[in-house]
C-alpha cells in the first residue's frame, strides 16, 4: 500500500493509518500482527509491532517512531471515543471527521483548551452544545462549518485563565 511519501507492508494485521493531504504529519499506528514501512523509497524498512506508532513528517521527511495505546487510535471505527484531557486541537480534528463538517476556532482557544469527554452516537448539535457547556465558549453552525469562539462582551483573558 502506498500512502503519500510512505509505502506500507502488510503483515497479516490491523493497523490504523492517518494520512491527510492537508496535514504536514501521517501517522500509522500497528493494533496487532506487523507491518513494515518504508519512506520515499528509503532502502532500510522500518518495522512496527503492535502499540507502537510511526509519525512521518512529509515537509522534512522524518520519522519518529513511539508506543502508544494502539486501540485509542481506531476508535473513530467503533461507537465510542474517549478524550482524556486532550487539546481541543485534536478534538477538533476527530470531530470534523466525524461528522464530515469543517471546524473554525481561533488559534489561542484550541491549542490551550484541554476537554475531557466521551463521543458516542451524539448528533452534532448535541455535542458541540455539551462542549459549548463544559468550556464556556459560544458555537454556532452554518452549513457544514461550525464556529467556537469567546462569548460576546468575555474578557478573553479571564475566560481562558478559568478554562
Amino acid at each position: 500500500m502506498k500512502s503519500q511519501g510512505q509505502e506500507i507492508k502488510v503483515l497479516g494485521t490491523s493497523f490504523n493509518v492517518r494520512n491527510r493531504p492537508n496535514e504536514d504529519l501521517a501517522e500509522t499506528t500497528l493494533i496487532s500482527g506487523a507491518v513494515s514501512l518504508r519512506f520515499n523509497n528509503d532502502s532500510v524498512p522500518v518495522r512496527l509491532n503492535p502499540n507502537e506508532q510511526i509519525t512521518y513528517s512529509k515537509s522534512n521527511q522524518s520519522i519518529r517512531k513511539d508506543t502508544v495505546v494502539a486501540h485509542e487510535y481506531i476508535a473513530w471505527a467503533t461507537e465510542k471515543m474517549t478524550f482524556d484531557n486532550d487539546r481541543f486541537t485534536d478534538v477538533i480534528s476527530y470531530l470534523e471527521d466525524k461528522y464530515q463538517l469543517q471546524i473554525i476556532c481561533p488559534e489561542e482557544i484550541a491549542d490551550t483548551l484541554y476537554l475531557t469527554l466521551v463521543v458516542r452516537n451524539e448528533t452534532k448539535e448535541e455535542i458541540f452544545k455539551e462542549i459549548a457547556r463544559i468550556s464556556h465558549l459560544q458555537y454556532s453552525i452554518h452549513n457544514d462549518t461550525v464556529y467556537f469562539d469567546f462569548p460576546e462582551n468575555t474578557d478573553c483573558q479571564t475566560l481562558q485563565h478559568s478554562l
